[in-house]
C-alpha cells in the first residue's frame, strides 16, 4: 500500500472516528456509566492515529513550534472576539440555548460532574485540555495531513467540514435537527478559520489560545443555564 492511499485510508477514519463514538456516548449510551468509558476510548484512539500516521509514511510539522508576542497577541483577541460572540449569540437566543442544555445536567450527572463547583473545574480542564486535544488532532493532524494530500484551500474547507461533524452529532443529542447541523457548520466554519490561522502563523499556539477563550464563553453560558 503506498503512503498516499494509507494516509487518506486514516484520514477517512479519523474524520468519522468522533462523530461515530459521539453516536454511542451522548446517544446510544448517553445516561449510562458507560458513557464515560466509551468517551475514554475514543479520544485514545484519537490520540493514536497521529502516531500511525507516522508509521505509514506522514512528516509533520513540529507540534508546539515557539511562538512570539505578536503570534500570543493575536491569539488573544480573535478569541476575546470569539467570546464575545458567543456569549452575544446567548444573550440574543437564549431559548435556544436553554433548550440545547436542557439535558446536560443528566449527562453532566452520568460523567459525575453536576455540581457548580466541580462543573467549574471541569469547565477550565475542558476549555484548556479538551481544545489543545481538538487543536492537536484537528489542526496539526488532520489540516497537516490533509495539506500534504490536497491544495491548501482544499485541505482547509475538508479539515472544517470534518471538524463540524462530530459537532452536530453531539448537538443533536440537545437540540432540533436543523440548529444542531446550523451550529454544528458555523463550529466547522470556525475550525476552517482556526486551521487557516495555523498555516498563517505557523504555530499551532495562536488558534490554541483562541480555542480556549471561545470555549471558556460555553462554559459560561452553560453555568449560567445549569445553575
Amino acid at each position: 500500500m503506498s503512503v498516499r492511499l494509507a494516509l487518506k485510508l486514516l484520514l477517512l477514519f479519523a474524520a468519522v472516528l468522533q462523530a461515530g463514538g459521539a453516536v454511542l456516548y451522548m446517544t446510544v449510551f448517553g445516561h449510562l456509566p458507560a458513557a464515560p468509558w466509551i468517551y475514554g476510548g475514543v479520544k485514545s484512539a484519537m490520540l493514536a492515529l497521529p502516531f500511525l500516521a507516522m508509521l505509514a509514511g506522514w512528516r509533520p510539522d513540529a507540534f508546539l513550534r515557539g511562538a512570539t508576542r505578536r503570534d500570543i497577541f493575536a491569539g488573544v483577541s480573535l478569541g476575546i472576539l470569539f467570546f464575545v460572540i458567543i456569549l452575544g449569540f446567548f444573550r440574543l437566543f437564549p431559548d435556544v440555548f436553554a433548550q440545547a442544555f436542557a439535558d446536560a445536567l443528566v449527562r453532566a450527572q452520568a460523567f459525575g460532574i453536576a455540581t457548580p463547583t466541580l462543573f467549574i473545574v471541569v469547565g477550565l480542564l475542558f476549555a484548556t485540555l479538551h481544545s489543545l486535544f481538538e487543536e492537536f488532532y484537528w489542526r496539526w493532524f488532520v489540516f497537516g495531513a490533509l495539506r500534504s494530500l490536497t491544495p491548501h484551500r482544499t485541505a482547509i474547507i475538508l479539515s472544517g467540514l470534518a471538524f463540524s461533524l462530530h459537532h452536530i452529532v453531539i448537538l443533536l443529542a440537545f437540540t432540533t435537527p436543523a440548529l444542531a447541523v446550523l451550529f454544528g457548520l458555523l463550529v466547522g466554519a470556525l475550525g476552517s478559520f482556526w486551521s487557516f490561522l495555523y498555516a498563517r502563523r505557523g504555530t499551532i499556539i495562536t488558534p490554541w489560545i483562541s480555542h480556549i477563550i471561545a470555549d471558556l464563553a460555553i462554559v459560561v453560558a452553560a453555568y449560567v443555564i445549569l445553575f
